[in-house]
């Protein structure tokens, strides 16, 4: 190996079996780090001679191939992604129900949910299991509220965005 040093570049020559590295490298870092790639380069590619003469890549053995099972994703599936509650006067109580159901291939599991502070949600507790469905029960206290209400419903739960939304709309009236 030949080093030279022009300013502050170090030039590099070095010839190895089949193989010249020749360029310019700033310190000895950058030599560490052309090692490290090569041997990278040198273990990923596993040559073998074909009786041919011919050189070709060779497959990994069957018991070197490493077989993963990726866990699935849930789904949930409303009849809307939005709903409407109707009229109400203010300081009444709405209660409805919102059923969906799990589409994914996962167990659904929600995490929580939230609302607005005038909406309460009881959700499902335990894992809903996939082609389940389930309900979310929303209780709207439209005390302190007046005319139209747009209220986002935020589910955290397994889901592939990890997020999912679903609105409600309800008109108070004074």
């Amino acid at each position: 190996m030949t080093i030279r040093r022009t300013g502050m570049w170090w030039r590099r020559s070095r010839n190895l079996p089949g193989l010249e590295v020749d360029g310019w490298m700033r310190g000895s870092s950058s030599s560490a780090a052309v090692l490290v790639l090569f041997t990278f380069l040198t273990a990923c590619t596993t040559l073998r001679q074909a009786p041919d003469g011919e050189v070709a890549q060779m497959a990994p053995a069957e018991s070197e191939v490493m077989q993963v099972d990726a866990p699935g994703f849930a789904a949930m599936s409303f009849d809307s992604s939005r709903y409407h509650f109707g009229e109400v006067k203010r300081g009444q109580v709405v209660e409805r129900e919102l059923s969906f159901v799990n589409t994914g291939t996962a167990p659904l599991d929600i995490a929580l949910i939230s609302a607005c502070e005038c909406t309460t949600i009881d959700y499902p507790r335990r894992a809903v299991a996939p082609g389940e469905s389930s309900a979310l029960r929303i209780r709207y206290d439209s005390k302190d509220k007046e005319g139209p209400q747009l209220v986002d419903v935020e589910i955290h739960a397994n889901l592939p965005n990890g997020i999912q939304f679903t609105v409600f709309y309800v008109f108070v009236h004074p």
